[in-house]
């Protein structure tokens, strides 16, 4: 039987999905950055 989830876990819920999102974006703008250098490079 499913209760309604309590708001104290929907909250640290959202936090984690919010950390891994941060982490996320910015693991992907380091790849873009490294990326473009390497472009830079590559094209000079």
């Amino acid at each position: 039987m499913k209760r309604h989830e309590s708001p104290v876990s929907s909250a640290a819920a959202a936090s984690v999905i919010a950390m891994l999102a941060f982490v996320v974006w910015s693991g992907l703008a380091e790849f873009s950055g490294a990326f473009s250098s390497t472009a830079a490079l590559l094209g000079a």
